[in-house]
Formats: C-alpha cells, structure tokens, sequence
C-alpha cells in the first residue's frame, strides 16, 4: 500500500513554498536578532516522521520555512527543524536535550508520556477547517459493520489519509491485535474519491476516509453519496501537539514561545504563512486534557499504527 507522504499532503504548498522564498526573505528582514535560550542555545525542533512521511530533510527545511518564520516574527526566537525517525526516538531526542521542541501526533504524544513523564504539551497547531476524524464507508445496501462484517473483505485505503486514519483503521476497524492488512484484502489508491467510486460501483466493499473528504464527496456528487453510509466513525482526534520537557527550557522562553505563537493568529503577516502551511492557529492546552490523553494512549497505542 502506498504511504502518505507530505507531498501528497501539501501538494500545492511544496510548490508555493518553493516559489515563495524570495517573499519569506523579504518578511525575515523585518525580524529582530533571535534570541537563544540560555540552557541550550538556538531552539532545534524535532518532528515526528510519521507528519511528513518519505520527505528528505533538505527538502523539509523549505516546505517548512513558513513555520520558521512565524516563530522568529512572533517569538523573537529562532530554530532548526529536524525530521526524527519515529516518536518513540523524538521523545529519547528531547529528553536527552539534543532537541528542545517536538511535534507530535496527539495519539503518539499520549501514547510516549507514560514512559516520558517530563513530555509536557505545550500548544496544538490547529487546522481549524479540516476537523481530525475518520470514517469506515460502505455501500448503503450492504451493511457491513466492522470489524465483524469485513473479513477478507476489500478495503481501500487513499493515500491521502493521515495517520490518525492508519490507527483508527488498524484498532477500530481490525480484530483487536492484527492490523487491517492482515485481516481483509487492503488496497491503496490515489484519493478518496476514487476509493468512494469504487465502492459505489461495487468494486470494493469498503473504504477508510477523512470526515472532510467524505463532506466533500457528498457536496460534489450527492447522487452517489446517497448509496453509501457511514459504518463506523472515529472521534474527533486532538491536533497536533508541540511539546517540551521543563527541565530544559527556561521559563521564561516557553512562555515567550506559547504567548506569541498563540498571539500569530492575530498578526495578517504571520496569519497568511501559516496558511501555507494549513496551518490556521496555534491553541492553548485545556486544563481537562490530561484525561484525554489517558483516553488517548489507551484506544490508540503507538503499536495500532500500520508500519508499512
């Protein structure tokens, strides 16, 4: 099955971001001198993987420099950005202070800080129009419920679903401990439309999407979305979470971070780069979510992830 890769997640960004360094050098120049945190240094930012999946770090460093620049202009601090193998090795990075920041899954987050305890979630990084649920769709007439009814079944799987959808797939939707590909026939294709074509057409019995994607199937051809329903559907998933560990940041530089990666909503110049990066807002932690973490780490370990 082809794997998710940040090219298909931002495939028109990759191509903006290129384009749009000249623009992004200009906005810099207004920049003051970053500071540094005194316990480390310059900040080094660590992301996990599984976000941009099968993208080289060269290439990394341009598509993301829109996130750079924001954190300089709201901040005053500057970073490197580092693409880290898995969460599991992201979290020994940040606890060994090689990296002082990582962005994580939010069901890898609550997965590691059990075994991390000095993991502590900082900000969400938001997409506000594009909700984080999953969904098992099938056609109308057949009823198929999962993960009964999907026994060597045919279900398709688009490349553009992320890695919640993987998880959701392999726990949700699989006989507990045996991930979906080892439970039904499950085939990779292009995009969610297709995968719902298909399953209209009878050529599969099923179809894992994103609650947007399904939004926009049914807006653009709701003839055909009438033969179809919803068998299972996921929670709302958390965003994304940048974390930290206390022990080596200063006070005082985590709360700069927070408030002025917070505030960058507000600022139109550092509000339009982050929507090169579908990035909407960074938010605040509510006090409540250690209890969803827990939730989290329990429905979801890191192990239902699909590896391949």
């Amino acid at each position: 099955m082809r794997r998710l890769s940040l090219c298909t997640l931002f495939s028109p960004f990759v191509v903006i971001a290129l384009a749009s360094s000249l623009v992004l050098a200009r906005t810099e120049t207004a920049v003051p001198m970053p500071l540094k945190d005194g316990k480390q240094g310059m900040m080094r930012i660590g992301l996990t993987s599984s976000l941009f999946r099968d993208m080289p770090d060269a290439l990394l460093q341009i598509v993301m420099k829109p996130f750079s620049a924001v954190m300089e202009q709201q901040t005053g601090m500057s970073g490197s950005l580092v693409s880290v193998k898995d969460a599991r090795l992201l979290a020994q990075q940040m606890e060994s202070n090689n990296l002082q920041l990582g962005v994580f899954h939010s069901h890898e987050f609550a997965a590691l800080q059990a075994k991390h305890p000095g993991l502590t979630p900082l900000v969400f990084a938001v997409n506000s129009k594009q909700p984080l649920e999953s969904m098992f769709v099938v056609r109308r007439d057949k009823k198929l419920n999962p993960p009964a009814d999907i026994a060597g079944k045919t279900i398709l799987m688009p490349s553009t679903v992320r890695e919640y959808s993987l998880v959701f797939a392999n726990r949700r939707c699989s006989v507990l401990g045996r991930p979906l590909r080892s439970y039904c026939k499950l085939v990779g294709v292009n995009d969610s439309e297709d995968a719902l074509d298909q399953v209209v057409d009878g050529q599969a019995d099923g179809a894992i999407v994103e609650r947007h994607q399904w939004d926009n199937y049914k807006e653009d051809k709701p003839g055909r979305a009438n033969n179809l329903s919803v068998a299972l559907n996921s929670e709302s998933f958390p965003p994304a979470i940048i974390a930290y560990i206390p022990a080596n940041l200063k006070k005082d530089s985590v709360e700069k971070f927070r408030t002025g990666m917070i505030s960058a909503k507000k600022n139109p110049r550092a509000a339009d780069l982050l929507k090169l990066i579908r990035l909407t807002s960074f938010e605040s932690i509510p006090e409540s979510f250690d209890k969803t973490l827990i939730q989290l780490a329990k429905d979801y370990p890191l192990e239902a992830a699909e590896k391949n």
